[in-house]
């Protein structure tokens, strides 16, 4: 029997070397799904979620009435600052919260979580998706139709949902992706006919299921005591 060439220990030795890369490649994918999930199971989430939801609603209900309302002039200036201000408290809240527990499951803080759901080619996928929102938000305002603009992201959370419905397999991502779906589609023929409406009930489909169904699933599982 002959001995073994220098070609075939080089072919070896890449067989070893392709097969230690997957290893290390398989170990980081599951060390950023689990710190994505560990984060992600938090009751935390879903809490601000219904808060947000439940502030949304209620701001496109008065609106709505004011709107109809023949002595009112409709939503104010300060009404709109009062609603940013909700939701640009909601977006701190969530990157507090989430630093908090990314430190607290061996991640580094928001970054490291923001690295391992937008890291590698995934960051060109969620680049190219916001560019397309972009675009698309500023198409319908152009046209005059800035209404559908709702849809259009309702449409476009559903999408993200499922995407990470599938790196942490959590069943509230699931529900909102459906969720978020069908009341996107569903008020695209509806959205100008009555818009304050239709925002609330987006809003209820995106914001309210998810928080609602992420409380019952972590209360299941034992993360609210």
């Amino acid at each position: 029997m002959s001995n073994p060439s220098d070609k075939d220990f080089h072919q070896m030795a890449s067989i070893e070397e392709l097969e230690r890369s997957l290893a290390e490649l398989r170990s980081a994918v599951r060390a950023s799904n689990s710190l994505l999930k560990a984060v992600a199971s938090s009751y935390l989430y879903p809490t601000l979620s219904l808060i947000l939801g439940a502030a949304s609603i209620l701001y496109c209900l008065w609106a709505r009435a004011a709107a109809m309302d023949p002595a009112s002039r409709g939503p104010g200036f300060w009404s709109w600052i009062f609603l940013a201000v909700v939701i640009a408290s909601a977006g701190f809240g969530k990157i507090f919260f989430t630093s908090r527990l990314a430190s607290r499951h061996g991640g580094r803080g928001f970054c490291s979580l923001m690295t391992a759901i937008y890291g590698g080619k995934t960051g060109s996928l969620v680049s190219g998706s916001i560019a397309a929102m972009i675009g698309g938000v500023a198409f319908l305002i152009h046209i005059g139709h800035p209404w559908y603009i709702v849809p259009l992201m309702a449409i476009y959370a559903g999408l993200a949902s499922h995407a990470m419905d599938m790196l942490i397999d959590l069943p509230e991502y699931r529900v909102l992706g459906w969720a978020s779906l069908l009341a996107g589609m569903v008020s695209l023929f509806f959205i100008e006919t009555d818009p304050y409406l239709w925002t609330a009930i987006v809003t209820a489909a995106v914001f309210v299921v998810f928080g609602a169904v992420g409380l019952v699933r972590a209360f299941v599982r034992g993360n609210i005591r």
